[in-house]
């Protein structure tokens, strides 16, 4: 019974010596050493604009030739496009003039001295004529009484030539002042109706006068109106006139054109594009996970291509908002603008270039180092290297810090020196023989 529970033991270990005397499995070694490191990460990134000016036609008019072209460097306050401005200053003068010849109209009608001193005159006048009228009420009177009076005289008279008491010179007399006292009253009437019939124009013409008056305020309103409508009119032609000083609201450069010019143009019609390129930022879609690296601040090289220098920026912000896109191999990415700006931009480089961005995350003057792939992961997510000891290796594990494209800082596990297997294998154990080579 003992012999059946040996014989397994021995033949296991006579197996495990067999193993252990075999041929040891040849790697590269490499030293763990103190560097400095750099964690960083790439993107294809591109320059653009925040601000552009779109300079376009502010209104219905003639330009002439469009000299600029893109590239050109422009002035705040330049004039960039020139104007046909002949009719858009005739407007403004016809505008002008009707707005003064309305404006005088207004002054005149709200002035109403002339109207008031006729009221006076014609009220005063119609007062002279009502005096007048009582006085030649009272001659009418007069003269009545005296007709009636040389009437009975003639009469009593006429009355006494029978008797031959009066003599014919005398009734005579009597009857041409009987006929001058009715010529005298009808003369006195007719004075008193030239005078009422006065009284009455004078008081009508009063009358008119003061309804005239009273009409100004609503006439002086509506040519008030038609002023307003004028000034309306004329502020419009000025501000056409004032459109067409067509100039550049900023220092920059030409960035495209749009117009030749050299004829009629329609409102809205767009013609350059201006912007500034010493305000020239980067924008890059980075990868989420890479972006929650990023602050205000962060380093970033830019580069053109390989041979290119480098072009130094920061990272200026990181937009709040991610979105999906499909990488080239169909793969969804959640991915997020980051902004950049430069600290100084080559002479040569514009808007809409396609540059290669190597942002800094983290760096150390004086970490542990050892090469990249020769950490691995085990499957709880936890990290492990292959040390080399003697001539057998040992599965040590680390915690890591800083990664750049060809190192991993050691943060604990290992000490500056020691020898780990550079590229391990999935294949190699705990324990296992190997032949290294530095």
């Amino acid at each position: 019974m003992k012999t059946r529970l040996l014989f397994p033991i021995i033949l296991a270990c006579v197996i495990g010596a067999f193993a252990g005397c075999g041929r040891a499995t040849e790697v590269k070694a490499a030293k763990v050493r103190k560097e400095a490191i750099t964690e960083s990460f790439s993107e294809v990134a591109r320059t653009r604009l925040e601000d552009r000016y779109r300079i376009s036609m502010p209104l219905n008019a003639r330009i002439a030739q469009v000299e600029l072209e893109p590239g050109a460097v422009v002035k705040k306050g330049d004039q960039l496009i020139v104007v046909d401005r002949v009719p858009l200053e005739r407007a403004v003068g016809e505008a002008r003039a009707a707005v003064e010849e309305l404006r005088a109209r207004v002054a005149l009608m709200r002035d109403t001295s002339v109207e008031q001193k006729a009221l006076e005159n014609a009220e005063a006048t119609a007062e002279a004529m009502g005096q007048q009228k009582k006085s030649f009420g009272a001659l009418i009177d007069a003269e009545r009484w005296r007709v009636t009076r040389t009437q009975r005289e003639w009469e009593r008279l006429k009355g006494l030539t029978d008797s031959n008491a009066v003599s014919k010179t005398v009734l005579d007399a009597a009857e041409s002042d009987a006929e001058t006292a009715t010529i005298e009253l009808r003369r006195r009437e007719y004075e008193d109706a030239m005078a009422d019939s006065q009284l009455q124009s004078s008081r009508l013409h009063a009358e008119e006068i003061r309804k005239t008056i009273e009409r100004k305020p609503l006439e002086t309103s509506a040519v008030e109106q038609q002023l307003k409508a004028a000034e309306d009119r004329l502020a419009i032609a000025e501000h056409n006139l004032e459109l067409s000083n067509i100039t550049s609201p900023i220092d920059g450069w030409v960035l495209e054109k749009y117009e030749l010019g050299g004829g009629p143009l329609a409102s809205g019609t767009p013609l350059l594009l201006l912007g500034n390129l010493d305000e020239l930022e980067v924008e890059s879609e980075v990868l989420s996970q890479d972006a929650m690296k990023l602050r205000e601040g962060t380093r970033v090289e830019f580069t053109v291509n390989s041979s290119s220098g480098v072009i130094p920026g920061k990272v200026r912000l990181v937009r709040p908002a991610g979105f999906v896109k499909l990488s080239s191999l169909g793969v969804e990415q959640q991915r997020v603008i980051v902004l950049c700006s430069l600290e100084k931009r080559p002479a040569n480089l514009g808007v809409g270039f396609r540059l290669e961005g190597r942002f800094i995350v983290a760096s150390k003057e004086e970490a542990l180092l050892v090469p990249r792939y020769s950490v691995l992961q085990a499957p709880d997510d936890s990290y492990f290297i292959f040390r080399i000891d003697g001539r057998r290796i040992r599965k040590q594990p680390v915690k890591v810090g800083l990664r750049s494209d060809l190192d991993v800082e050691i943060v604990d596990g290992l000490k500056e020196g020691d020898l780990v297997v550079a590229a391990p294998d999935s294949s190699m154990t705990d324990g296992q023989r190997v032949s290294a080579e530095e």
